[in-house]
C-alpha cells in the first residue's frame, strides 16, 4: 500500500462498531437465503447486496465443528480485522456472512486476509486488483 493510500485509510473511521455487525438470526437467515455464495479453500462467503443499508455488515459462523474455542476465536478475530481494514474500499453496501473451513485454523492471519480479499474481489465488492494497485 502506497503512502497516499495509507493516509486515506488512516483518516477513515476503522472501528468495528455494532452497526457493522449482523446480530440477529433473522439477518443471518436473510443473507443465507437471498445472498450469493463464493467459496475457496479456506472460506465460504455469502454476500447479499442491499443499497438501503447504512454500511456493510459482517457476520461470522464458526461452530463447534470448526474446532476448539481458541482456534474459532483466532479465526473470527482475523476475519473481523480483514473486514475492518478493507471496509472503506467496498464498492457497495452489503451483508456478508463468512463461514471458515477447517483448513483456516492452520493458516496465518495475513493469508486469511488475502483469501477473503480475493473472494470479495470475485464478488465485485472490492475493485479489481489491477485498479487497486494503480491507485497506490
Amino acid at each position: 500500500m502506497g503512502l497516499a493510500a495509507r493516509a486515506a485509510v488512516s483518516k477513515v473511521d476503522q472501528r468495528f462498531r455494532q452497526c457493522h455487525r449482523l446480530r440477529s438470526r433473522a439477518e443471518f437467515d436473510r443473507v443465507r437465503h437471498e445472498g450469493q455464495t463464493y467459496r475457496s479453500r479456506l472460506f465460504s462467503v455469502i454476500i447479499r447486496f442491499d443499497p438501503s443499508l447504512p454500511a456493510a455488515r459482517l457476520g461470522i459462523i464458526a461452530g463447534r465443528r470448526f474446532g476448539g474455542a481458541v482456534s474459532r476465536s483466532r479465526v473470527r478475530r482475523h476475519v473481523r480485522e480483514a473486514f475492518r481494514l478493507r471496509r472503506a474500499a467496498f464498492l457497495g453496501r452489503a451483508d456478508l456472512v463468512v463461514i471458515p473451513r477447517a483448513e483456516a485454523a492452520a493458516v496465518a492471519g495475513g493469508a486469511m486476509g488475502r483469501e477473503l480479499e480475493r473472494l470479495w474481489r470475485k464478488a465485485r465488492l472490492l475493485p479489481p486488483a489491477d485498479a487497486a494497485q494503480s491507485t497506490e
